[in-house]
């Protein structure tokens, strides 16, 4: 039987096989068969790649933000936090020259007015965060004009759904 271990693990390194394999020409204008896509299909992908990084890089400033009051709720969300650094990493971030919880020049663009009152109402904050960031990547799935892309976004959006079905507090 598998272990919570490999079964948190194993989808990740797919995600990691799938992203890498099917971004590797996302910004240089190579297609995914190994021809030359056509220059505005890899303008307007590499404009959804933008758009999936923001999406990523805002939802963990958010989730980190929420989480940080409550050591429990911290301990609870850092596999999350780990997916979010691997998908930015799979959609090469730090090229788009998009500011990103690992660059120096990335801040909370907003933070709540007034922090959760409980662990429980922070971890309500995270589900919501990633409930719309899982909505977000799905649709940038179905605007993306490469299939590769569209697939990767598509596995995202999922491994950000399993997760939270186990975002529950240990007590």
């Amino acid at each position: 039987m598998p272990t919570r271990r490999t079964a948190l693990t194993a989808p990740l390194a797919v995600l990691g096989v799938v992203g890498l394999a099917g971004l590797a020409g996302c910004r240089d204008g190579a297609g995914g068969n190994g021809t030359d896509a056509p220059a505005d299909a890899v303008d307007a992908d590499s404009a959804v790649v933008d758009e999936a990084v923001r999406a990523l890089a805002t939802a963990r400033v958010a989730v980190s933000t929420a989480a940080a009051p409550y050591p429990e709720v911290t301990a609870t969300v850092g596999p999350l936090l780990a997916l979010h650094d691997a998908q930015l990493m799979i959609l090469d971030a730090d090229d788009a020259g998009i500011a990103t919880p690992s660059s120096p020049t990335s801040a909370p663009t907003s933070s709540p007015a007034t922090p959760a009152a409980s662990p429980d109402e922070a971890l309500a904050a995270v589900r919501e965060v990633e409930t719309d960031l899982t909505a977000d990547l799905v649709v940038l799935a179905v605007t993306a004009g490469s299939g590769a892309l569209a697939r990767t976004l598509a596995t995202m959006a999922a491994a950000v759904d399993q997760h939270l079905l186990g975002l529950v507090v240990a007590p």
